[in-house]
């Protein structure tokens, strides 16, 4: 694809964003529509009477409008909202669905809205853009006039065509045919999963997605007549083989993921049949093979491409086995998710979201909360899900008598000079092999991590961490078992360690903190509620090597140093209020820290593109700054209330403390918060305060 294809796709974040502050000014978008010539907007107070002028809408409909049209009407129609909005102008509406004309309104008429429609059509509006759309939403929904599942899902396309695709006419065959997946659903839950389904057997994003569906059925209702023999074939591969001599020394292994693609774009609308003709030959290139011999005639094009592919991945997965070569996949996300479902471990994806970005923004972790939250459950899980082999991680009890190095790193044998002994828990031995195999990832896993002073123990990693130097064992020469001299902490090891908070435990201090992102687990109401209905078993062992093939893209991304520009004047802005508020309580943020926010930042959008920009920023003060926060009332309070109202829109909430602070009820989704997951935390520290005469991150 050329850079100029799915422009409309940033358009249409602005937009989103445009809209999220006219549910009260709806006038206004109707204005907005009408200025660039969409017509028309006839509402009717009853069946017999008279058209009235139209004067609510909702997002959905807002979007609808624009897609009644014809692709170069709808696209002047786009560009020309743009233009008056001062937003991205897109050069293309490529993957966009179109709205039925005659059915435009995801509502019926003014006489049949008597069960407040458009409200709830806002209200569903917010929930999907803040991932707190239920089954229930979904089927309140669904039960407005002019509204089907079909219709639904080119909404939330319209919305976030990232997150959501749409299950309509180009795609269920598609996704059928092509995919090999069943396109049905009958709840928003199942809808997800369907979704996950598609993502697990491609990488393309969903409005890439949309566009190769559109283009998949054109280019089989053209050519469904054509009965191409099997010589005509052979001719027409032939012909284009010497196009593709480069690819003869090709490395076959390094290129299975596009191969795998190749499955997925035979199908594809394509010029003419000689271009299909020319992935094929390239296939048959690189592999030294020709299928084609044996073939039976075939009724059309796609089937002979289907068999083809189909033989040519069993043959090179087959390969790939025999030689015991590891096929490497870029990193998949939603790959992890389903097979924590599958293992029968359930995570919310913000939170896998933000541990995965985590690990690759810096290799320390720490998972802190209730105790039985899952934070251990998942550590192993992500470990088990990546690793070949489970020597490249081990899971380490953290002693309460801990007071050196030594239960991690050992110590020298003083009645055997040249004797080193290691630590039976194998912490030592998984640092050594990290160091031996940079092409594998590594992961100590520290449970309970503040059982013992961590400072005592862990002095040396922490050191070591931002010096890029050495951790020295003994001295050079006087040990000859195996065991380093030094040892580094090399890149593919992450260190993630599990906290308990209770009387038994201590504190960390802004030493640790400062070095690591912290996630803290919290278990809902409706997590429970789904525990407690769940009748799956946990069998951890179907998370084994499942990822493995995706362990040099992850490694990749962690290493990653450069990104793509982004607009960051918002998120400088944020901190720099912060970092003022904190430092009157002594727990203001360096250079370090800074840094590592903006790396943060940078690697959430390299995970999940979908995340907005006050996303974000609300996942990085959770995590970066608000863990060092600890102090008595008098103290932290007044700093508490500023805090909290940074984390909202002042014109909608003006008193943090009124509004927010005082009602045990808060709806921490609520229009007008902006950071809603540090608000919520804020609040829980600001009532501990209050009832306790003291507080903390950890405590709260």
């Amino acid at each position: 694809m050329t850079e100029k294809i799915f422009t409309w796709v940033k358009t249409h974040n602005q937009l989103v964003k445009y809209l999220q502050t006219k549910e009260h000014e709806q006038l206004e978008l109707i204005d907005l529509l009408k200025s660039v010539g969409i017509q028309p907007f006839n509402d009717k107070t009853s069946p017999e009477s008279n058209y009235v002028e139209l004067d609510e809408i909702d997002p959905f409909t807002f979007f609808c409008y624009i897609y009644k049209y014809g692709s170069q009407k709808r696209l002047a129609f786009l560009q020309e909202i743009a233009r008056k909005l001062n937003f991205e102008i897109p050069s293309d509406e490529k993957g966009l669905p179109s709205a039925q004309a005659q059915k435009v309104w995801l509502f019926p008429y003014k006489f049949a809205r008597n069960n407040m429609e458009i409200p709830r059509l806002w209200d569903f509006f917010k929930k999907a853009l803040n991932d707190k759309i239920t089954d229930v939403d979904f089927d309140d929904i669904l039960k407005i006039d002019n509204i089907g599942r079909t219709k639904l899902t080119e909404a939330l396309f319209y919305i976030n065509p990232v997150k959501y695709l749409p299950i309509n006419g180009p795609t269920k065959p598609f996704i059928e045919e092509v995919l090999r997946i069943k396109p049905s659903f009958n709840s928003y839950s199942e809808y997800i999963s369907l979704l996950n389904q598609i993502r697990t057997k491609t990488n393309v994003p969903f409005y890439e997605l949309s566009y190769q569906a559109y283009e998949w059925n054109n280019s089989n209702m053209n050519m469904e007549s054509s009965n191409w023999t099997e010589e005509e074939i052979k001719a027409a591969v032939y012909s284009y083989m010497e196009m593709f001599e480069k690819f003869k020394k090709s490395d076959p292994f390094v290129k299975q993921d596009y191969y795998r693609k190749l499955a997925l774009n035979f199908n594809r609308s394509e010029k003419s049949f000689g271009y299909r003709m020319q992935n094929i030959s390239h296939v048959l290139k690189i592999m030294g093979k020709n299928w084609l011999e044996g073939l039976a005639p075939a009724q059309n094009v796609g089937t002979h491409t289907t068999k083809i592919i189909e033989k040519f991945i069993l043959e090179f997965e087959n390969s790939i086995k025999a030689n015991n070569k590891v096929i490497h996949n870029p990193f998949n996300l939603v790959s992890f998710q389903n097979a924590l479902i599958e293992s029968g471990l359930i995570f919310q994806e913000k939170l896998l979201i933000r541990f995965i970005s985590s690990l690759i923004t810096k290799p320390f972790v720490i998972l802190s909360g209730l105790s039985g939250s899952g934070k251990t459950k998942l550590a192993q899980a992500f470990a088990q899900w990546i690793c070949r082999d489970d020597s490249q991680y081990c899971i380490v009890p953290v002693g309460a008598d801990w007071t050196n190095r030594e239960p991690l790193l050992g110590y020298p044998n003083a009645l055997k000079p040249d004797e080193y002994i290691k630590p039976d828990n194998g912490a030592l031995d998984v640092i050594i092999q990290a160091n031996e195999h940079p092409e594998l990832p590594y992961f100590l896993i520290l449970d309970e991590m503040n059982l013992s002073h961590v400072e005592r123990y862990f002095a040396d990693f922490l050191s070591v961490m931002e010096s890029k130097g050495e951790i020295s064992l003994f001295a050079e020469g006087s040990v000859n078992n195996g065991v380093p001299a030094k040892l580094a902490l090399p890149s593919n090891l992450f260190i993630i360690g599990t906290v308990n908070i209770d009387e038994t435990t201590y504190m960390f201090s802004p030493k640790v903190l400062d070095r690591a992102n912290a996630i803290e687990f919290r278990v809902t109401k409706k997590e429970i509620e789904n525990f407690f209905a769940s009748k799956k078993d946990v069998d951890m062992n179907k998370l084994k090597t499942q990822g493995a093939s995706m362990a040099q893209s992850f490694l990749k991304m962690a290493g990653r140093r450069e990104f793509d520009e982004q607009d960051l004047t918002a998120t400088h802005n944020t901190l720099v209020n912060f970092f003022e508020q904190l430092k009157k309580t002594g727990a203001e943020f360096g250079y370090r820290s800074a840094s590592e926010i903006m790396r943060l930042i940078n690697q959430l959008t390299i995970v999940d593109a979908g995340l907005g920009a006050n996303e974000k920023i609300d996942i990085s003060i959770m995590q970066k700054l608000l863990p060092k926060l600890h102090g008595s009332r008098r103290k932290l309070c007044p700093v508490l209330i500023t805090l909290g109202g940074f984390c909202v829109d002042k014109t909608k909430i003006e008193n943090i403390e009124k509004d927010v602070f005082v009602k045990d009820d808060f709806d921490f989704t609520t229009d007008g918060v902006i950071y809603p997951i540090s608000l919520e935390k804020i609040n829980r520290m600001y009532k501990g305060a209050i009832e306790n005469g003291f507080t903390s991150y950890a405590e709260a």
